[in-house]
Parts: C-alpha cells; sequence; structure tokens
C-alpha cells in the first residue's frame, strides 16, 4: 500500500520520462529507417509505436469516461492505494527488468497486431505523443478519484478488471516494454552500414 498522491507523482514521472524517451528515440531518422524491421517477423519502430497506440487507447478510451463518472457517483480519491492481485504481477510481467531483459515474452494477438500503412508514419508517431499526452491528463484527473474501487476492462476482455491505478501502472509498464523493443531497434539501424546512411 502507497500513498494515492505519491504513486500518481510516480506515474506522471513515467509518462514525461517516455515522452522524452520517444522524441530521442526518433531524432533525425529518416522514413526509410522508421520502417524497417531488422528481422522479417521483428517490428519496425513504427510498428512499435503502432502496437502501443492500439493497447494504450483500449485503456485511455474506459479512463476517459469512468473517472469523472465515478467522481461524480461519489467514488472520491482516498488517501492510500494498493494494488490487487494481478496489478501487482501484470506490470512485474510485462515491463523490462533494470537490466533491460524482458522476462515474460508472449505472441501478440491479431487484434493487437500493428496495421498502420507504413506511409503513414507522422500519422502513427503524432497519435502516440497524443496518447501520452492524454494519459498525463488522465492521470491528474485520477487524483480525485478512488484508485482502487475503480475497475478497467483489461486486454484479455471482462474476465479481467484492473483496479485503476493498477490499468495507469500496467498501460506505463507495457509502454516501457516496447519503447526498450524500439531503442534496440534503432541501436540496430545505426549498426548496419547499410540502414545507418538511408
Amino acid at each position: 500500500m502507497q500513498e494515492s498522491e505519491k504513486f500518481l507523482d510516480q506515474e506522471q514521472a513515467i509518462v514525461s520520462e517516455q515522452l522524452a524517451a520517444m522524441d530521442a528515440l526518433l531524432d533525425n531518422l529518416s522514413p526509410d529507417q522508421l520502417c524497417w524491421q531488422p528481422q522479417a517477423d521483428k517490428w519496425s519502430i513504427v510498428q512499435c509505436l503502432e502496437h502501443m497506440n492500439i493497447a494504450t487507447e483500449l485503456y485511455l478510451r474506459q479512463m476517459e469516461v469512468v473517472i469523472p463518472q465515478a467522481i461524480a457517483g461519489g467514488k472520491k480519491a482516498r488517501g492510500s492505494f494498493a494494488s490487487g492481485f494481478w496489478g501487482k504481477r501484470l506490470p512485474k510481467m510485462f515491463a523490462p527488468q533494470s537490466s533491460g531483459r524482458i522476462k515474460w515474452k508472449m505472441k501478440t494477438t491479431n487484434s493487437f497486431r500493428p496495421k498502420a500503412d507504413p506511409t503513414k508514419q507522422e500519422a502513427v508517431i503524432s497519435r502516440f505523443k497524443d496518447n501520452l499526452a492524454l494519459l498525463s491528463r488522465l492521470v491528474d484527473d485520477a487524483r480525485g478519484a478512488d484508485l482502487e474501487n475503480i475497475r478497467i476492462v483489461s486486454a484479455l476482455g471482462s474476465m479481467l478488471k484492473l483496479r485503476l491505478g493498477d490499468a495507469i501502472r500496467f498501460v506505463s509498464a507495457h509502454n516501457a516494454r516496447h519503447i526498450l523493443q524500439a531503442q534496440r531497434v534503432r541501436e540496430a539501424i545505426e549498426n548496419s552500414p547499410e540502414m545507418s546512411m538511408a
């Protein structure tokens, strides 16, 4: 259990760090580099972004509705927040370890596979940044809400609902996983004589 305000301050800092990381990641990359896949079955940087867009928006759409509804209905902020069973485990499963290792690997289901037109890179990038900005706003809005008793349907469907605080934490962990993936693609680009010149 931790103080709600401290928890939300930490999440807000993570969102800011992720925005800065993406700005650095995308700096001076050409359209060809953004679409380059290290292997046929590995995602490009744009595909990583598009996957994050699809997954993040599942949670953001719900948060935009349930946070103001809950506050209006009396489910207002409490001083502390405790994660639920899956809220403790899912972020740890998805987030990279401090060493950069991804502990739990899984195949992405079809509904979350990137489908963006590779010629529309700017739209994908803009959408990603807009999503992080919206997440930042919703984290602030959540300061007035009950982080434990508001439920968000997870990507697994109604069979698994997360506490609002846990859903916020999961989105950050999932983004961290795929930002690291995109950073590794950039490293591969920089180490490729052919792509570093693209």
